[in-house]
C-alpha cells in the first residue's frame, strides 16, 4: 500500500489564515473564539471515520 503525501500540520492562526483566504468570513464568530474553538475541539478522527463509507476517485478525492 503506497502511503499518500501528508500535508503539514498547521497552526491554529495559519487555519485561520486559510479558512480566510477560502472566502470564510467571521461574522457570527471572531478570529479569536474561532482559534480557541480549533485549538480545544477536534473532531478530526470522529470525521475521518466516515471517509472509509466512501469510494476515493483518483486525483479528486471521496466520491460522496
Amino acid at each position: 500500500m503506497q502511503h499518500e503525501k501528508q500535508k503539514p500540520k498547521l497552526s491554529t492562526r495559519a487555519q485561520i489564515e486559510k479558512l480566510k483566504e477560502k472566502g470564510i468570513k467571521f461574522n457570527a464568530i471572531s478570529e479569536q473564539d474561532a482559534s480557541s474553538f480549533l485549538e480545544n475541539r477536534n473532531y478530526y478522527y470522529r470525521v475521518a471515520s466516515f471517509r472509509k463509507n466512501f469510494a476515493k476517485v483518483a486525483g479528486l478525492g471521496y466520491d460522496i
